[in-house]
């Protein structure tokens, strides 16, 4: 017996991001994932390499394969800092992306 074609998802999503806002040494930046065959499934950031930090949709829930996204750190030292935003995709699909951004000091 023949099945049912299926789809296979072997692409990742793709994660671009905003130019980034720093604010009282705070960095915000806005992320998107778009994938063309799956649902977004999660998200997480890292700052520095540190541990992944989940983040969500902005509409509260990942239900399609495009997902905004807002990210804001905690209070920073000053310095050169970098952001990694990823997503995957039901498929299990990890799309990948990076900023660095300069945090200077709030009164500056």
């Amino acid at each position: 017996r023949i099945g049912d074609p299926f789809v296979l998802d072997r692409a990742p999503p793709l994660v671009r991001l905003s130019a980034a806002k720093v604010v009282d040494q705070v960095i915000q930046l806005s992320a998107t994932a778009d994938d063309g065959q799956s649902r977004i499934a999660m998200a997480a950031y890292s700052l520095d390499g540190k541990a992944w930090v989940p983040i969500f949709a902005d509409s509260g829930i990942f239900d399609s394969s495009t997902a905004k996204m807002t990210v804001r750190t905690d209070r920073l030292e000053v310095g050169t800092h970098l952001i990694l935003v990823r997503a995957m995709d039901v498929a299990g699909n990890v799309g990948v992306a990076d900023a660095v951004v300069a945090v200077s000091r709030a009164d500056e």
